[in-house]
């Protein structure tokens, strides 16, 4: 559910038109999405220029992409085991990398 986080005078009264929250009402509805939206979701996310979580932000609206995508805990060279949400783990992989993460040594789905 894409839900307002910002109350003040320059948020619009509906979220602006975006790829991403397009994406997410297409995961939601459980439609099947291409290798080129899943990057672009998964990049959105965590790549370069993502927002290191799995909640998107953008016009002072939210969409918390953890409620729709899978779980994945990713292993990293020195120890560290963190959680991401993500379409596949091809998309994870290559957003991590973007963003400088060489060291992943596994990624493993989490069954819900």
């Amino acid at each position: 559910m894409i839900y307002q986080f910002a109350f003040h005078s320059n948020v619009p009264a509906r979220p602006a038109a975006s790829q991403m929250f397009d994406l997410y009402h297409r995961i939601q509805d459980g439609q099947k999405l291409s290798r080129e939206e899943k990057d672009r979701v998964a990049d959105g996310l965590y790549g370069l220029f993502g927002q290191s979580n799995a909640t998107y932000k953008q016009g002072g609206w939210s969409a918390p992409f953890a409620q729709v995508l899978p779980c994945f805990w990713v292993q990293f060279t020195y120890g560290s085991i963190e959680q991401y949400f993500a379409p596949d783990k091809v998309s994870l992989r290559q957003a991590l990398t973007s963003r400088g993460g060489l060291g992943i040594v596994r990624i493993v789905q989490i069954p819900e």
